[in-house]
C-alpha cells in the first residue's frame, strides 16, 4: 500500500447529511457542537466538510454522550494515572484506535501488531483502554474498584459499523489492493 492511498482515504471529505448518516449525529446537534468548540471540521470555500478523524470523533462523542459522558467532557483529558482516568478523554483515547482499524478495514495497513488498545472502558468513577477485556478486569480487581461498568467501547467494532454506514467510502478497495 503506498502513502498516497492512506493520504486520500484520509483526506476525503464528507458533507454534514455524510456524517449524520454514518454517525447518528444529526446536521442540527453537529451545528451545535461546533457552535460550542466541541468539534473543528474542515472549512474549505466556505462549507462545512468531515474527514475520517472527524467522523471517528463525531461518532465515539455520540456514544458516550448516549451513556451521560457529555462531549465537552469525553473530549478534555485529565489523566489521574497510567492508562486510569477520570471519566474524561474517552473520545481522546478512541479516535486514534478507531482510525488504526479503520485503516485496516480499508487494507491501508498490514497488521493490527503496532495497536496495544482495543477497548475503551467507562466505569462510574474511572475510565481506560485495554487490549483486552480481561487484563482490565484483572487491572480493575488489583486496584479494588466496585465501580459499576458504564461501557465498554470497541473500537475495531466501532471503526467498522462507521465505515459501512458511510454513503460512499474514503478510498475504493478495489483501489486499496
Amino acid at each position: 500500500m503506498t502513502m498516497p492511498d492512506f493520504d486520500r482515504a484520509f483526506s476525503t471529505e464528507f458533507t454534514p447529511a455524510e456524517a449524520a448518516e454514518a454517525t447518528g449525529v444529526s446536521v442540527d446537534l453537529q451545528r451545535d457542537w461546533r457552535r460550542r468548540d466541541l468539534l473543528k471540521p474542515q472549512r474549505g470555500s466556505g462549507h462545512t466538510r468531515f474527514r475520517l478523524p472527524d467522523l471517528c470523533r463525531l461518532y465515539a462523542m455520540k456514544v458516550f454522550s448516549d451513556i451521560g459522558v457529555g462531549p465537552r467532557r469525553s473530549n478534555s483529558f485529565e489523566p489521574e494515572g497510567c492508562d486510569i482516568m477520570s471519566p474524561a478523554g474517552a473520545t481522546i483515547m478512541a479516535v486514534p484506535m478507531m482510525l488504526h482499524f479503520a485503516a485496516l478495514s480499508l487494507r491501508l495497513a498490514e497488521t493490527d501488531h503496532d495497536m496495544d488498545f482495543r477497548f475503551v472502558v467507562i466505569e462510574e468513577q474511572a475510565m481506560g483502554r485495554t487490549a483486552s477485556l480481561a487484563s482490565y478486569e484483572k487491572a480493575r480487581r488489583k486496584r479494588k474498584s466496585a465501580s459499576p461498568l458504564l461501557l465498554v467501547f470497541d473500537t475495531k467494532l466501532a471503526a467498522e459499523a462507521l465505515l459501512k454506514n458511510l454513503p460512499r467510502s474514503p478510498i475504493s478497495l478495489k483501489e486499496a489492493s
